[in-house]
Parts: C-alpha cells; sequence; structure tokens
C-alpha cells in the first residue's frame, strides 16, 4: 500500500473584470512612459537640449517634441527631401496649413501655424539637417506648442500624439528615399 498523499493545489483563475481592470491600469500607468516615447522618439540629449531654428518662434512654448533620426548621406544629399515636405506630399493635411516661416538653406526649414484668433495654440515645426561628423546626417524634427487659450491643451496634446506617427513615418521615408537616391548611379559630367 502507497502511504503517499496527492495533494491537489486548486488556484482559482481570475475573473475577467479583475483581468479587465488590470489591463486598464497597467495601459494607465504606461501612458507617460509612451508619452515620453512619442515626444522624444530617435532624438539624442545633445538633440532635446540643443537651441535650434525656429525655437525663438514660441519661445514660451508649453508642449515641445523634438524626434530624430540618423541617415547615411550627406546633409546635401538630405535636403532635398525636407524641402519637399508639405501638404500633399510627405507633411501637413490638407486642412492643416502652415506657412514658411524661415529657411536657412541646406540646413533648416521651419514652419508656423498662421495663428488666428481663434487657433487654441501657436505651432512651429522646424526640420533642421545637422552633420553628424562621420560623413552622415542628423535630420532633427522639432515641433513647439504654445497655448493661447485655457483648454489649448486639449487640443495640442492629441495632435502631437497624431505628430508621433506621422513624423516617424516622415523620418523614415525620407531615410528610403535617401537610400534610393545613394543607389542611382549619375552620369559622369
Amino acid at each position: 500500500m502507497d502511504d503517499r498523499r496527492h495533494l491537489t493545489l486548486r488556484i482559482p483563475l481570475p475573473r475577467r473584470r479583475d483581468v479587465a481592470r488590470t489591463v486598464v491600469a497597467l495601459g494607465v500607468a504606461g501612458l507617460p512612459v509612451l508619452r515620453a516615447w512619442g515626444l522624444q522618439w530617435g532624438a539624442r540629449e545633445e538633440e532635446l537640449e540643443a537651441h535650434l531654428p525656429g525655437d525663438c518662434l514660441a519661445p514660451d512654448a508649453d508642449l515641445v517634441a523634438t524626434r530624430a533620426i540618423g541617415l547615411a548621406a550627406p546633409p546635401q544629399d538630405v535636403w532635398p527631401w525636407v524641402v519637399q515636405v508639405g501638404r500633399g506630399r510627405c507633411g501637413s493635411s490638407p486642412d492643416d496649413t502652415l506657412e514658411v516661416a524661415a529657411v536657412d538653406a541646406g540646413r533648416a526649414l521651419v514652419l508656423r501655424s498662421p495663428g488666428g484668433a481663434a487657433a487654441p495654440y501657436r505651432l512651429t515645426l522646424a526640420f533642421v539637417v545637422r552633420p553628424d561628423g562621420r560623413g552622415g546626417t542628423r535630420l532633427v524634427v522639432r515641433e513647439r506648442y504654445a497655448y493661447r487659450t485655457a483648454w489649448a491643451r486639449f487640443a495640442a496634446e492629441p495632435a502631437c500624439a497624431v505628430s508621433a506617427v506621422t513624423t516617424r513615418s516622415l523620418l523614415r521615408g525620407v531615410r528610403r528615399r535617401v537610400r534610393g537616391a545613394s543607389n542611382v548611379i549619375r552620369p559622369a559630367g
């Protein structure tokens, strides 16, 4: 006869309601991390802290996003792709018209919202082309939102979140185009 006893441990499964609460709590707890990632995607510490063209147009910005990407091409090969940013191409949506605020050919293109009296915030958007010191380029995009109304945060935060996705796509698109252009054989001349 076998004197060993079998011990069966029964652990109840969590209720669906408890699982849902846990998922929501983890999602809410992760929002600050996701927001910080979206505001700083690809940017290096020195790019986050740098004074960039266009910063002076909204010195009192309440929300700042700096995103960047490294490109294996010299700045003069990147600049032509930057100046093509615009409505119907790879930038602003049709109902969100931006005007050119400053151009430093080969280095920076700064756009801004026309900023009518009804706009809840002023927006500047700078595309900055910087040599990386190794023959490549850093393309840095900085958005600055200066709130004009008490409720501007509720308009700017979602706009900036959408911009995190579209800017990342734009930066990757520029990288694809620059890579593709570098594979083109140019005639000797």
